[in-house]
């Protein structure tokens, strides 16, 4: 078969229209779930609970997928609750303009035959040479 035809023989008809769904939602109905989801009731609630809630209570204005596909054709189909924004984190910047004022540690834990053994170094920003060192044995 040829990539350009349908399993039916004939030729696809791109850039045209689909034709309407006979079971399609009215704009009305579609408006009036849109109206259900922005309720102050609903605000923070997913809309498949909203859906449950609705049907529990004996209403049914549509499937879970079609509150889905309505929220996506208005652009609200992110996160519906109230999300906590965190201040951005600076990163700090040190600067040493003289030897011993800026200082950096590290802890290295060797693995050996024996038990692990821990190294730690003390070393000036500055200068970049090791101050500092001591190990201690440690259980593993």
């Amino acid at each position: 078969m040829a990539p350009d035809q349908s399993r039916t023989g004939a030729a696809p008809i791109r850039g045209s229209p689909r034709p309407a769904q006979p079971r399609a939602l009215a704009e009305e109905e579609q408006q009036g779930i849109l109206d259900v989801l922005h309720s102050q009731r609903f605000v923070d609630v997913v809309p498949a609970e909203v859906w449950a809630t609705l049907l529990d209570e004996g209403v049914y204005l549509g499937s879970i997928l079609t509150f889905y596909r309505l929220l996506r054709r208005a652009g609200e189909s992110r996160e519906r609750r109230r999300q906590a924004t965190h201040p951005a984190s600076v990163k700090p910047e040190l600067v040493a303009r003289a030897p011993n004022r800026v200082w950096s540690w590290d802890i290295t834990k060797l693995r050996g035959p024996w038990s692990a053994c821990a190294g730690q170094t003390s070393t000036s920003a500055l200068s970049r040479r090791p101050k500092r060192s001591s190990g201690s044995t440690v259980a593993s």
